[in-house]
């Protein structure tokens, strides 16, 4: 963090990729639901934690969302714990989410399929 930056995330962690099972019987991920929203954020390759997700993508509870995600799909979501500003300046840890190269291959054929 940088006395420029004083908002900006600092890194707590890296947990990278966790490792699922692949399915192959996929049930769709319907257009405008907020797990499709959700993942499409993600494939564009950007990040999101939290407090972005709300009001980003209206999900207010991303961490069920991407463990949810992961259990029906079995593509992994990486994601490291980072300190970020919360209310009333107060510092709060939250977890970053990102697709890696090879997850969101996988996740926008996925979406492909919607």
């Amino acid at each position: 963090m940088t006395s420029k930056d004083k908002n900006a995330p600092e890194r707590a962690g890296s947990q990278g990729a966790i490792q699922t099972t692949s399915r192959t019987n996929y049930s769709k991920i319907r257009k405008g639901t907020k797990l499709y929203n959700v993942i499409l954020h993600l494939v564009k390759g950007n990040h999101l934690h939290r407090f972005q997700a709300e009001k980003i993508v209206r999900d207010h509870v991303l961490p069920s969302t991407v463990a949810g995600f992961q259990r029906e799909y079995g593509i992994p979501v990486a994601r490291e714990m980072i300190t970020v500003t919360g209310y009333a300046g107060s510092r709060v840890t939250v977890a970053d989410y990102w697709f890696t190269d090879e997850a969101r291959i996988a996740a926008a054929k996925l979406l492909e399929a919607a």
